[in-house]
């Protein structure tokens, strides 16, 4: 079994889970302060006497609790956006070096398979029209000796793309 990593684009990660864990934090010290307030401004509560210091430490504990679950809580959502588009960069670097075969792999709970199945689309239809100017070039009766080098690297370069499309089609199928 592969493991699993949650960290892939540290940078981007870490950015928004360091604003999350401030603004949660914000958001327990804002609770705490409109709570206890009234209760200091009343005189209801007095810290030596009502508010011992164990309570404060209790609060403490909770308040880094709370940014721990926060932190890990946050990594774990941006890794389901980074997640896929680190797939489709790579994709997409591997497409652009050449490499046409393979499709990206869309799983039904990504938070981009709209973008990801629109990028299979395109290199679908890229590689559709590369087919049908392929076949122009070769059917023509006179083609020159470059176009037909071309059309004969675009035939090597389309089988091997069919031969890679039909093991992830039916990787996908398993």
């Amino acid at each position: 079994m592969r493991k699993k990593l949650f960290l892939l684009n540290r940078d981007f990660q870490f950015r928004y889970i360091g604003l999350v864990i401030a603004v949660g934090s914000f958001s327990t010290l804002l609770t705490m302060l409109i709570i206890l307030y009234p209760l200091f401004a009343f005189r209801i509560l007095r810290i030596p006497e009502f508010l011992p210091f164990p309570i404060f430490v209790g609060m403490a504990l909770a308040v880094l609790m709370n940014i721990a679950v926060i932190g890990v809580m946050t990594m774990f959502i941006t890794h389901r956006i980074v997640g896929p588009l680190y797939n489709l960069v790579r994709n997409m670097r591997r497409f652009e070096s050449g490499n046409w075969g393979g499709h990206v792999t869309v799983r039904e709970n990504d938070e981009l398979k709209y973008v990801m199945r629109n990028f299979n689309e395109m290199v679908d239809r890229i590689i559709q029209q590369t087919e049908q100017d392929r076949d122009a070039l070769l059917s023509d009766p006179e083609p020159t000796a470059t176009v037909r080098k071309v059309a004969d690297g675009m035939n090597s370069r389309t089988r091997t793309f069919r031969h890679l499309h039909q093991e992830d089609r039916s990787d996908l199928q398993a």
